[in-house]
């Protein structure tokens, strides 16, 4: 599980895997991600556009306004006709 410092606004790698074999980077493709807390209850960021680069989505996430606690990530991948929401990628702010 990766680790965010409380207080930083940093990019968290996802490295994205194509089972399919169709994708070979997200170059062109629009990412997204969403958090939410641990239980899933609660969305903390509402769907975002985020960076990529080959095969690795790279949200910025702001903990400033985040407790000290273990959070959901998921990407969502804009590949027409399918737009595959992958996760949870669980991350820690400490």
């Amino acid at each position: 599980m990766q680790e965010l410092v409380k207080g930083t606004i940093e990019e968290l790698p996802v490295e994205i895997h194509d089972r399919l074999g169709q994708l070979e980077s997200l170059d062109g493709v629009t990412t997204s991600f969403q958090i939410t807390d641990e239980p899933g209850t609660n969305i903390i960021v509402p769907w975002t556009i985020c960076n990529s680069t080959a095969m690795i989505a790279l949200p910025l996430v702001n903990t400033s306004t985040m407790n000290y606690a273990i959070y959901k990530l998921y990407v969502k991948v804009a590949v027409s006709p399918e737009f595959p929401i992958l996760g949870p990628f669980e991350f820690a702010v400490v």
